[in-house]
């Protein structure tokens, strides 16, 4: 009885933590969405564009931004398809690709059949985000970012964000591999995704990172494929995908 007792106490400690930490992302998660130097940035180049004439890319850019807000935000949904996800990821992109000329480019491999499971949203968006600060322009030259997803098992998708940016040492992505996330302050996208996703899943083998200096990164999730969430806002249901 007391062995019993002692274990509840435990899995309640442990419950009231991770509570805490979801609540901290959540905030967090809030941040990016409106983050400020994002919006002064690309209204900057829309006003840049406006005034050199560029009345089409302005017009292009305003509605890039107009979407990737109305996405990210989601109504207050948490939650979202993987095609609204790409969808974020693809007008966050088209603005840095704007401010940015010549210096990034992106390619998409995502299987059709799912776009509709469901992921939390802006899991993708910061690995992009790191993929250019932490990769490509480190480089000093044109770099691809290569989006895929696809089925590695019956209910398991596999979501990869690369680059062939600068890359990473051995060192640092030694570090990375053993979870020492919360020393690497140059990892925040990826620290605070990585949390994310093994609060809502409630698993720790959710990712994989192959970095090689020089040559890029690519960082891997393996997500269950997810079909339908309770409207206690709580479990989800995984799909048999037949």
């Amino acid at each position: 009885f007391n062995d019993m007792a002692t274990h509840i106490r435990e899995l309640i400690e442990v419950t009231y933590a991770s509570e805490i930490k979801e609540k901290e992302y959540r905030q967090r998660l809030l941040r990016a969405q409106i983050n400020p130097h994002f919006l002064y940035n690309s209204l900057d180049a829309i006003a840049y564009m406006t005034l050199a004439g560029e009345s089409q890319t302005a017009y292009e850019l305003v509605l890039a931004l107009s979407n990737y807000y109305r996405g990210s935000l989601s109504k207050g949904r948490e939650v979202i398809t993987l095609g609204d996800e790409i969808s974020i990821v693809q007008n966050y992109l088209f603005l840095q690709k704007t401010r940015f000329p010549g210096q990034i480019e992106d390619e998409y491999d995502i299987d059709e059949s799912l776009s509709q499971m469901l992921i939390p949203k802006l899991v993708l968006q910061p690995l992009v985000e790191n993929s250019i600060h932490h990769g490509i322009q480190p480089k000093g030259e044109c770099g691809t970012i290569r989006i895929r997803a696809q089925t590695v098992k019956d209910i398991v998708v596999a979501v990869t964000v690369e680059d062939d940016g600068i890359g990473m040492t051995e060192q640092k992505l030694h570090e990375i591999l053993n979870g020492n996330l919360e020393q690497n302050t140059d990892s925040f996208g990826l620290r605070g995704t990585i949390e994310r996703l093994k609060i809502f899943y409630r698993k720790d083998d959710i990712y994989e990172i192959k970095s090689v200096y020089g040559v890029g990164t690519r960082i891997t999730l393996f997500l269950p494929y997810l079909r339908r969430i309770d409207e206690g806002g709580g479990k989800t249901e995984s799909s048999d995908r037949g």
